[in-house]
């Protein structure tokens, strides 16, 4: 169970996540296509550096911007797209 419980945390700590702006606190794991085909979308992809894998030796970030990308009011402040990234 143990050997299990390692696999699962392991698997959660080097699953890439896409955050969307301006929800930066949370990522989400599961995503497809369709998430990156939005027009007014900010979205970074974040992929840790993982053991033994040869895709991924460095961490990798990836930054779509929608061409109608817009940055929005959060509360009394703007959170501007490049503090997001």
């Amino acid at each position: 169970m143990d050997e299990y419980k390692d696999q699962v945390d392991h698997e959660k700590f080097y699953k890439p996540k896409l955050y969307q702006y301006p929800e930066h606190g949370q990522p989400s794991t599961v995503f497809d296509f369709d998430d990156l085909e939005n027009d007014q979308a900010l979205l970074v992809l974040c992929a840790r550096a993982e053991p033994d894998n040869e895709n991924r030796e460095t961490d990798q970030v990836f930054v779509w911007q929608g061409f109608e990308f817009a940055e929005i009011q959060t509360g009394h402040d703007t959170l501007d797209s490049q503090t997001f990234v």
